[in-house]
């Protein structure tokens, strides 16, 4: 059984925002009510940001004051993991962009 979630195109509320986790987990929840999969039988992965996402929601399922869900596992394939220089990167993107689409003006 797989269960594909893109939950947004904007990267760092994928690495902000607790909202996007929680929907994630009612999703999963529901999947593993209606297919009858047992919790602890449940591994998520991803490629890339998504990857990045999966290790949030893993992390995310164990500091639950009770967790319902424990995967038994998390993989990531290219994973940016480094969370606070990503959010400063691109954070800092657009800024950087502008600088270098910027034309140089001619001396006088």
């Amino acid at each position: 059984m797989s269960l594909t979630v893109v939950p947004t195109n904007k990267l760092l509320r994928n690495l902000t925002d607790k909202t996007i986790l929680t929907r994630i987990h009612s999703m999963v929840q529901e999947v593993l009510t209606t297919y009858r999969i047992a919790s602890h039988k449940l591994g998520v992965g991803g490629m890339s940001a998504a990857g990045t996402g999966a290790v949030r929601y893993v992390q995310y399922c164990y500091q639950q004051s009770t967790p319902n869900i424990k995967p038994i596992g998390v993989f990531g394939v290219d994973v940016p993991l480094n969370y606070e220089r990503l959010y400063r990167e691109r954070l800092l993107m657009p800024l950087n962009a502008s600088i270098a689409t910027t034309p140089l003006k001619k001396a006088s």
